[in-house]
């Protein structure tokens, strides 16, 4: 199990650092904007036009106020990851959500196995063996453990709350835009 556990945190780990760096680095910019300023003309493949760039978009791109430029498939900006997520990077996203929320789980089931593992004493003698630590020492480390997990914790469910709205509109096929434009509507 050790084995096993320690590869799905490995992999958990790489598919997080990758994919952030991928969602942060791909550029969402709405592809014909840069052809567009390089030719200096309008194309007449897309039908809507941005007010701000003064150039044509597609049909679902959207200005992004925070960047500055049009995003395609816009869904929403990250302040995160200081970068807008659209029809680009969203699988690169939504990887990372989903690894990082995964990893985190991971983080506090093992946590919570050491933990009890000290209640019931068991795991008093395996640390005390293996580093040497004493009974205060002991107690010292469950009290830092319980710490972390706590911090775990108030880290896992946001990003779980952000991993099932985004199912969620996926599922409805909505962008995270448009879902917050329904929402103000609403009110």
């Amino acid at each position: 199990m050790g084995i096993s556990a320690g590869l799905l945190y490995s992999l958990l780990c790489l598919f997080s650092l990758v994919s952030g760096v991928l969602t942060t680095a791909l550029d969402p910019t709405d592809s014909v904007v840069p052809t567009q300023v390089l030719a200096s003309k309008q194309l007449p493949v897309p039908q809507q036009s941005c007010s701000i760039c003064k150039v044509r978009v597609h049909d679902y791109s959207k200005h992004c106020a925070q960047c500055n430029r049009c995003v395609q498939g816009f869904d929403h900006h990250c302040k995160w990851l200081n970068n807008c997520v659209g029809k680009r990077n969203y699988a690169c996203f939504a990887v990372l959500i989903g690894s990082a929320s995964a990893l985190l789980a991971q983080e506090i089931a093992l946590g919570v196995y050491v933990l009890q593992l000290v209640y019931r004493r068991e795991g008093e003698d395996r640390l005390g063996a293996v580093y040497g630590l004493s009974s205060e020492n002991i107690t010292a480390f469950t009290v830092v453990l319980a710490v972390v997990l706590l911090c775990l914790s108030l880290c896992f469910v946001p990003l779980m709350r952000l991993v099932l709205l985004q199912l969620y509109l996926r599922r409805r096929g909505i962008t995270t835009y448009e879902y917050h434009l329904l929402c103000r509507q609403r009110k």
